[in-house]
């Protein structure tokens, strides 16, 4: 069945999603009221549109190999995994021996505080392409879509998926905030509260899980 190409996306798309920091930074910056939410918002639109220029990007140049719509392992496929998977266990490494300060997010979220709203659409943007982890999981995922053999609006719809669910951490608070307003704002925190004690141990969970798949 061809839909299953959108089972297939779903747990890359969930990986790559797994961005802690910058979850906490959205929601830190978000404390300043009004100001802090444009500048949420500048950020979420530079990665989610960093992302939409590397699903283009990449699907163009995934398009050139060989497997296209193939549905079957490739020497191409074996490479890309392979790529990931060390790209994830270096990370993962650094993780574990240097682990980052509790207050590493607020610090970051400070030095964000200072930027106008519509410069961190740049600095989101760029923030994106050193995003490592997030490229990793990524990049495989729309290997696996240009690589089916389903129908091209299935690989859209996957392709939609893959941008939507990855984007969460990042566009999420900011839209669920501009939403609900107040209420939102209180649920953050404690989600912030969260992920500042745990964020540390599923950031490599997910990591060495990926790299080891």
């Amino acid at each position: 069945m061809d839909l299953i190409l959108l089972v297939q996306v779903l747990p890359l798309a969930l990986g790559a999603a797994v961005s802690p920091t910058v979850l906490t930074v959205q929601i830190v910056l978000m404390a300043d009221g009004s100001p802090g939410l444009a500048r949420a918002w500048g950020l979420a639109i530079g990665r989610t549109t960093a992302l939409a220029v590397l699903c283009v990007g990449g699907v163009g140049l995934l398009n050139l190999l060989p497997d296209v719509n193939t549905g079957g392992p490739s020497l191409a496929e074996g490479l890309i995994s392979l790529g990931a998977g060390l790209a994830l266990g270096v990370m993962a490494l650094i993780q574990w021996l240097r682990p980052r300060a509790p207050d590493h997010h607020t610090k970051v979220a400070a030095r964000l505080a200072r930027i106008h709203p519509a410069v961190l659409v740049p600095v989101g943007f760029l923030w994106q392409f050193v995003s490592v982890s997030t490229l990793a999981l990524f990049i495989p995922a729309l290997h696996v879509v240009t690589s089916a053999t389903a129908p091209d609006v299935v690989k859209l719809v996957a392709l939609i998926e893959l941008v939507a669910i990855t984007s969460l951490m990042w566009l999420g608070p900011p839209l669920y905030v501009s939403v609900f307003g107040g209420k939102a704002t209180v649920n953050l925190n404690r989600l912030h509260d969260w992920f500042v004690a745990h964020g540390h141990q599923i950031k490599l969970v997910v990591e060495v899980g990926f790299s080891v798949g």
